[in-house]
């Protein structure tokens, strides 16, 4: 298979294989969009696939500054949060820093950000950045539910988001690459347990029988940064603070569903200031960035 540039995943998924269909699901904040785009970036980088990114909830601007500041830190070239060049708050240092980490990014990745896109219009996105880049490996959406689907007559939403997952199968074999499809997750909020679960991803029916894999996307520190109980009685939260601490950037990616292969969990580490994922924390040197 084709590599993640993330060899805990690569050794759950056997790398990414042509033809098949992965969804990766999470609820808002959870880190999906940001393991989708290092999963783009990482196949380019690490074996030079060719990659079309399609981001219909972020502009090309938006898309630029977490890739810039994604690539910035994993170079080496330094860290800078990317919410920093959203708010303007850069200095001669970090523009420097992020104008080095943009000349590491690779050029077999094709982005597209239109909006309002519908899945024949991803079909005729994916023929041009193949014609453009003398083929196609790998073509990730975020996400499914935002795409325009055709409302068929006679037909309700989970019919056809069922087959709009269908035309996203079949696009994987005609050309011959995989397609990582973004989807959202049911609200979890009233749920104690909110580790997700296969039942959880929204008009899950189709979704579930059409992926070969599914990946579910999971942070807790978001959750628990939410829930910090007052500090009296101060054994509750000393508590708190433990999980905390151990819960802080991890990132959990679940495999409930693998045709082909196990199905488990694999830990990650995810700094969120700059979109970053690696296997391990020790990767990333505080003062440079990646190891």
């Amino acid at each position: 298979g084709m590599s993640t540039g993330l060899s805990k995943l690569d050794d759950m998924l056997g790398g990414l294989h042509r033809g098949d269909l992965y969804v990766i699901g999470g609820a808002s904040s959870m880190g999906k969009t940001a393991l989708a785009v290092n999963i783009a970036f990482g196949a380019a980088r690490s074996e030079g696939r060719r990659v079309v990114l399609f981001s219909q909830e972020m502009t090309r601007q938006q898309l630029a500054w977490r890739v810039m500041s994604n690539q910035a830190r994993r170079s080496g070239c330094g860290k800078v949060a990317y919410q920093a060049l959203r708010n303007g708050s850069i200095g001669q240092n970090e523009y420097a820093i992020l104008k080095a980490g943009a000349e590491h990014l690779p050029k077999s990745v094709k982005w597209n950000t239109a909006r309002g896109l519908s899945v024949d219009d991803v079909k005729a996105g994916v023929r041009a950045a193949s014609k453009s880049l003398g083929g196609i490996d790998v073509i990730v959406i975020d996400y499914l539910q935002i795409l325009e689907i055709e409302q068929r007559k006679g037909s309700n939403r989970a019919a056809d988001i069922q087959h709009a997952t269908m035309q996203m199968k079949k696009l994987a074999g005609d050309m011959d690459a995989c397609i990582v499809l973004l989807s959202q997750l049911k609200r979890l909020d009233h749920r104690e347990d909110k580790r997700p679960l296969l039942s959880d991803l929204r008009e899950s029916g189709g979704i579930e029988q059409d992926a070969d894999t599914v990946l579910l996307a999971h942070r807790e520190d978001y959750y628990l940064e939410r829930s910090e109980p007052p500090w009296e009685p101060k054994d509750k939260h000393t508590e708190w603070w433990v999980k905390m601490q151990n819960a802080q950037g991890k990132l959990d990616v679940y495999v409930p569903k693998q045709r082909m292969g196990p199905i488990g969990l694999v830990q990650l580490h995810f700094e969120k200031e700059t979109d970053l994922i690696v296997d391990e924390a020790a990767q990333i040197d505080d003062e440079d960035g990646f190891l």
